[in-house]
């Protein structure tokens, strides 16, 4: 048990510049929510967190409050967010002055982590604080994917690492209070300016080596436009669907339910809407002999409704045909409207009509089609209408 103090500081003033687009990639969205965002959330959520200080760069602080402000479930004042110019040990230096400033009480544990890395099991960040405290300083290894080398002036190979030997240095890192605080207090201006690795700062100004503990792959950094649409994916896998059915078509839920479950972390299966239900990123509304205009009017109800702190993504799936004395063109039209103004509520919502057929064949290409929508999760196509 954690009965002592901890705090996190989250560098995240970095431009991207291996991104290779404007946008810093701590502010780019991924599910219509910038990475840093879940990385904050991450944690937020731990109960033995006392203070998490984002350290956002020099003129962009009120960018971070507001993406903070709009997309974050914050906790009273648990959150905290300063600026700093440069570099990654200024940023860190920056973040223990506001812990020094606003705690009243110092942290015995001071936890450092990438904004930008967003993915990470929680035990291994109580895993390093309690290394921390035993030992003045822990970190996260990974093994080596590939063979580091160095190479000579004239670009000739020089020498060649025996991976077996060498690990791959990862974050979160924990460090006692004391000792990283006095580190930054002494650390020379060449080590401020080009240092990055933290350990090695504990190492050089105080002697402390610190405690080295093995991690999965899962705690890798976002750093290249391939690692935006790889968070994409890991978000969605680690989320979950509520399947409501009343009853409507049963030999049509297997399919649906073993489709969703070989993306999501769990498929819970409900007879109606209820409040409880809100928590879920993504619902499957199952409907049978319904008019489809109804389900305009309650979209239209969910308008008026406060936005939702998340973005949750809604397929509805009409069985046994749609009723051809309806306009298709007209029902699309007011559907793509609608969608529209549930945007701004934070719900994306798209609509499957499943048509005469093969029933088996249907079945699964109904269940992939309500899969993707959910997995890609694409705002530009909500309220569209699918044949299926």
């Amino acid at each position: 048990t954690i009965d002592f103090d901890v705090c996190a500081i989250l560098p995240a003033a970095g431009k991207g510049e291996r991104m290779g687009v404007d946008t810093p990639k701590q502010y780019i969205p991924v599910h219509q929510k910038p990475i840093i965002c879940y990385t904050v959330e991450a944690f937020l959520r731990l109960p033995f967190i006392k203070k998490v200080v984002v350290v956002a760069s020099t003129g962009s602080l009120n960018l971070m409050l507001e993406k903070l402000c709009q997309n974050c479930v914050l906790q009273g004042d648990k959150l905290m967010v300063t600026e700093a110019s440069g570099t990654r040990h200024e940023s860190i230096k920056s973040g223990l002055r506001v812990l020094q400033t606003c705690c009243e009480t110092l942290p015995e544990i001071v936890i450092v982590h990438d904004g930008v890395r967003p993915f990470f099991p929680e035990d291994i960040v109580y895993n390093l604080v309690m290394a921390a405290k035993e030992h003045g300083a822990s970190g996260i290894i990974c093994p080596l994917v590939s063979t580091v080398i160095s190479i000579d002036d004239d670009s000739f190979l020089d020498v060649a690492l025996d991976r077996s030997k060498y690990k791959a240095s990862e974050m979160p890192q924990a460090f006692q209070y004391e000792l990283l605080s006095k580190a930054y207090d002494v650390i020379s201006a060449s080590d401020l300016e080009t240092g990055t690795e933290c350990l090695k700062l504990i190492l050089d100004y105080t002697g402390v080596r610190a405690k080295l503990l093995p991690a999965t792959s899962h705690l890798w950094k976002v750093t290249h436009r391939k690692d935006v649409y790889a968070a994409a994916a890991v978000v969605k896998e680690n989320q979950s669907v509520a399947l409501i059915n009343s009853h409507t078509s049963p030999e049509f839920v297997p399919f649906l339910k073993s489709a969703l479950s070989q993306t999501f972390k769990s498929v819970h299966l409900a007879g109606k809407f209820t409040e409880t239900l809100n928590k879920f990123h993504n619902l499957v509304i199952i409907h049978d002999h319904n008019n489809p205009y109804n389900l305009i009017e309650n979209m239209n109800i969910f308008c008026s409704e406060k936005k939702l702190t998340h973005l949750c993504s809604i397929v509805h799936i009409f069985m046994n045909n749609f009723d051809s004395t309806i306009n298709f063109l007209e029902f699309q039209k007011q559907a793509r409207d609608t969608a529209k103004s549930l945007k701004s509520a934070n719900i994306i919502v798209y609509i499957i009509i499943k048509e005469q057929g093969e029933q088996s064949a249907t079945f699964e290409e109904t269940a992939e089609l309500a899969r993707s929508l959910l997995f890609d999760c694409n705002p530009s196509i909500s309220g569209t209408v699918f044949l299926s």
